[in-house]
């Protein structure tokens, strides 16, 4: 029997592993977020020396920024992410975490990849409503 209506791409692939409480998601992304900046370059930009003992007292407590920073280091780019994750814009946290350098970059493929496969779903999801919607 022939499918009356072709699935877009999003549905066609599955899901790596099953759902995950939305708790488990955010744990994920906090320890994948930590694992970023433990591994990238403690020389980054810090104009100010408080600037640079905040910095060092960050790195040593691995603290990060909740709120959204400015700036190009490695917690200032996840924070954004971090705000545009939390306000549902996936594309705009991709964006961000495209800019990390290697090292904090290759701490976040995973969740990376997590979030590539959403938002393909997500895009999935959004094809399916204007093919039904005609």
């Amino acid at each position: 029997m022939r499918p009356l209506i072709s699935l877009p791409p999003g549905f066609t692939t599955r899901p790596s592993c099953g759902p995950r409480p939305f708790g488990k998601r955010s744990t994920s992304r906090s320890s994948a977020a930590r694992r970023a900046l433990a591994a990238s370059d403690p020389a980054e930009p810090a104009n100010l020396s408080a600037a640079r003992l905040g910095a060092f007292l960050k790195r040593q407590l691995n603290a990060r920024s909740l709120a959204p920073q400015t700036g190009a280091s490695t917690d200032a780019i996840l924070s954004r992410a971090e705000a545009a994750l939390t306000s549902g814009d996936l594309s705009a946290a991709l964006a961000e975490i495209e800019v990390l350098t290697p090292a904090p970059a290759a701490q976040m493929a995973a969740w990376k990849a997590l979030v590539e496969q959403k938002l393909a779903r997500q895009n999935a999801l959004l094809s399916l409503r204007r093919l039904i919607e005609g």
